[in-house]
């Protein structure tokens, strides 16, 4: 499917147009003593970090804007021929911050200067929007579960915690909500939900500047978003050189057993290593990029190893030799192979003592038990009428890996030109047998096949101050996901090996109704990616700012999943008809009984392509 519709939309918008959700703008209206504006003043707002410069003018109406400022801490000089220089430090931006600094000048030299130091307005009246934010410092500060940011979105208004990584905002849907990097979306673009930590691409926690979540009142670019969007934002090197390295590690020593646990507090491991590392571009005797150039390196690496002791039952020695009298308790189980009519009723004959001759055994069900696919008891445990239960007692396991690395590079070429280029990677691996201790035969547990996920993400952004009155700001972002799922048994025709013939030998055939059901699943694999391109043009004219812009995004979805063409068994036929509290469904796959069957079988893979415009 290819479907594309050729449409181009622009968005305009008055006085907040400017404002970009991942970065700050300034703006404010300059006067002199007597209250009348001041034309043609020039205004430079530095970043005291890194040195980075933006310059304007102030126009017919005194008014002067300073969009696409990145998070940091700034100060701002005016300056006009007859008026002394009016500088305004600490001034700290944060993502989507559009205060309004208004200043009165005084006659004097332009060699003459006052300096004001105070904090941005609480209240922004240039901005409809709703927003929340976290600043690097706060989210460093408070202890966080595998370096997560996001884990602490609830403490925002509006924001709600609706299951494991799932948020969303005002009560709409989880998947609905936008999540950008640097003005670059960085989720799976077909079935991503925000934050999730396969679906999407979480950045290293040291090397967020901020988070800041926006619930209502969306700025115009933000068009194809259902309802909320988080922005996360980078951090940039600086003049100064920083590093951190982290290393968060517990184990079943440092953990507390529950009071009322009978047994032991199982193995456990937790490594958690974090290291980051930001400055200027420096090469000893070749370039000396302070003020100019900075780099980015984040990377995490998350190890944990986990195990927990879990009671289960497996099928009994005498269960796998046909005897389900289970010491009487057992229900009743009929041969399905006798059923016939009676009077006008249906009717089957019951099994001695419940106990099914071996030499009745289907071929497929013998073959099977020849693989020792199930453990053997390791405690007494208790009958029901329907089999044992709780009678074998293991560990456990659980492994995860997952790496995050983060590159940023940042570059003034002009004070009126910059860019910067960035890409990060999650690559996340999972193997665990939980919930499935009750196989020996490895091979027929789902969970225990590895999971990879890949994922990538790249943005770049250049702004450009055409004239103090004309700024535009280009862009281009990409996003891609590749999950993997390759079991063991896959291509490998056990099917025909344990006797069902014709069968296509991509998978494991799946038996259900057993009480174990043997499913260890098939092949699957996808590729989501999206690449995008935006650009932003900015006009003051008189008292307005007029915003302009376009986006253009292309996203596909290839996806192969092979998950029966070996056949879905389901059994049943050992009950008598319309009587309840009798038959057994392993009862019934020792004899091959097979209620019904069905077979899928993909002849394609699944890729549809879109544009968003």
């Amino acid at each position: 499917m290819d479907k594309s519709v050729p449409a181009l939309i622009l968005f305009f918008a008055l006085a907040a147009a400017g404002q970009d959700a991942r970065t700050a703008a300034l703006t404010g209206v300059v006067t002199d003593p007597a209250g009348a504006v001041v034309t043609g003043a020039k205004v430079t707002v530095v970043n005291t970090a890194t040195r980075f410069t933006s310059e304007g003018l102030t126009n017919e109406t005194g008014r002067y804007f300073i969009p696409y400022l990145a998070p940091g801490p700034y100060e701002l000089r005016i300056e006009a021929p007859g008026f002394t220089s009016h500088l305004r430090t600490d001034i700290q931006l944060r993502a989507g911050d559009f205060p309004r600094i208004d200043v009165q000048l005084e006659l004097g030299a332009v060699t003459e200067s006052v300096t004001v130091s105070g904090a941005v307005p609480l209240l922004q009246t240039e901005t409809a929007t709703t927003t929340a934010t976290l600043q690097n410092q706060v989210f460093m500060r408070i202890p966080v579960m595998q370096s997560r940011a996001f884990n602490i979105l609830t403490y925002l208004p509006g924001v709600n915690a609706t299951g494991f990584l799932a948020y969303n905002a005002i009560g709409q849907r989880n998947r609905s909500m936008g999540y950008s990097v640097d003005g670059v979306s960085a989720k799976e673009p077909v079935r991503g939900a925000a934050t999730h930590h396969t679906e999407t691409v979480l950045t290293t926690m040291d090397a967020i500047e901020e988070v800041r979540v926006l619930t209502t009142g969306l700025p115009a670019e933000f068009g194809r978003i259902g309802s909320g969007m988080i922005v996360a934002v980078m951090k940039s090197g600086t003049n100064q050189l920083h590093g951190s390295l982290e290393d968060r590690y517990f184990n079943r020593y440092l953990l507390h057993r529950r009071y009322f646990d009978r047994l032991p507090q199982s193995p456990v491991g937790y490594h958690q290593l974090t290291a980051t590392l930001s400055g200027p571009v420096v090469l000893p005797r070749i370039y000396n990029g302070r003020d100019r150039s900075f780099f980015l390196l984040g990377w995490y690496r998350h190890h944990e190893k986990a195990s927990e002791t879990e009671i289960t039952q497996v099928p009994t020695e005498a269960m796998l030799n046909g005897d389900f009298s289970f010491g009487g308790l057992g229900y009743p189980i009929f041969d399905p192979f006798t059923t016939r009519q009676v009077n006008g009723s249906w009717v089957r004959d019951p099994f001695p003592n419940n106990r099914i001759p071996v030499s009745l055994f289907d071929p497929v069900a013998r073959n099977f038990l020849n693989q020792n696919p199930w453990h053997r008891p390791n405690q007494p445990g208790f009958v029901e009428a329907g089999g044992p239960r709780e009678n074998f007692v293991a560990v456990t396991r659980y492994r995860a890996y997952r790496t995050r690395l983060d590159t940023k590079f940042d570059q003034q070429l002009s004070p009126t030109h910059k860019f910067f280029v960035r890409y990060s990677h999650n690559f996340h691996w999972l193997w665990s047998n939980r919930g499935n201790i009750a196989y020996a035969w490895e091979l027929l547990n789902p969970a225990a096949v590895p999971t990879p996920t890949d994922m990538g993400n790249f943005a770049f952004s250049d702004t450009w101050t055409i004239s103090p009155t004309t700024i535009n700001e280009f862009r281009i972002g990409a996003t891609r996901r590749i999950f993997t799922r390759r079991p063991d048994s896959y291509g490998q025709n056990w099917a025909e090996r344990l006797g069902i013939p014709n069968t296509p030998p991509e998978t494991f055939p799946q038996f259900n109704n057993l009480g174990w059901a043997v499913n260890p699943g098939g092949f699957a694999k996808s590729v989501a990616e999206e690449i995008s391109l935006a650009n932003n043009f900015t006009r003051i004219i008189g008292r307005h700012t007029l915003k302009a812009g376009w986006e253009l995004a292309r996203s596909r979805f290839n996806n192969v999943d092979e998950d029966r063409p070996s056949g879905i068994y389901n059994m049943g036929g050992t009950d008598f008809p319309f009587r309840p509290a009798t038959g057994n469904g392993f009862a019934a796959f020792l004899l091959g009984a097979v209620q019904s069957a069905q077979f899928t079988r993909n002849y394609a893979t699944w890729l549809p392509r879109w544009w968003t415009h």
